[in-house]
């Protein structure tokens, strides 16, 4: 990804999902607008994030 385009996602993030997401650390975040749901930090195992993307894509 370019430089150029990366100001943008996090305008994106910031304007539709700040209520999920806090764009402003260095920590990795995953947020689920569908049910507002936040993980932050990697996730302990495979499953567990295909637990959390699961129940998002259920959400949604």
């Amino acid at each position: 990804m370019s430089k150029e385009k990366e100001p943008d996602k996090v305008k994106i993030v910031a304007e539709c999902a700040s209520n999920v997401i806090n764009s402003g650390g260095g920590i990795p975040q995953f947020g689920c607008v569908a049910n507002g749901k936040s993980h932050s930090g990697e996730f302990m195992s495979i499953d567990d994030m295909k637990n959390f993307a699961d129940e998002c894509n259920k959400s949604a």
